[in-house]
């Protein structure tokens, strides 16, 4: 599945615009599954929306992190399962960004490679 640029730019439309006006975007995005409106996603489709492999939406699945459930003897990914996690990623990244600029403007952000002999360790060349 190829994506062009222009799906990075809907991407980013995304996180920008009121709750409203994401959800429409995310329904947009997300479109129907299958030629018809399907509120659950086959583990396949749902990791084409997410750009991610089979494995590892499965892995996310056992962990807990996307919730999907069972469909006579297989299991199906809600779409509200893939926004929530996405939203969930988007507002982890938003609260690192942030912890990271306090940090950075406090002076603790330091550059690994010259903390190299704190540690004993002698630079790589």
């Amino acid at each position: 599945m190829e994506h062009s640029g222009r799906d990075d730019e809907r991407n980013q439309q995304l996180l920008a615009g009121s709750e409203q006006d994401q959800a429409q975007q995310w329904a947009s995005l997300l479109g129907p599954a299958g030629g018809s409106n399907q509120l659950l996603l086959t583990v396949p489709e749902a990791a084409a929306v997410l750009r991610m492999s089979r494995a590892k939406l499965y892995e996310l699945m056992r962990r807990g992190q996307v919730l999907s459930v069972p469909v006579v003897g297989s299991r199906r990914v809600p779409r509200t399962a893939v926004l929530a996690y996405v939203r969930e990623l988007t507002e982890l990244a938003e609260r690192q960004q942030v912890e990271w600029r306090q940090a950075d403007q406090r002076g603790l952000v330091v550059d690994w490679r010259s903390s190299w002999s704190a540690f004993g360790l002698d630079r790589p060349a």
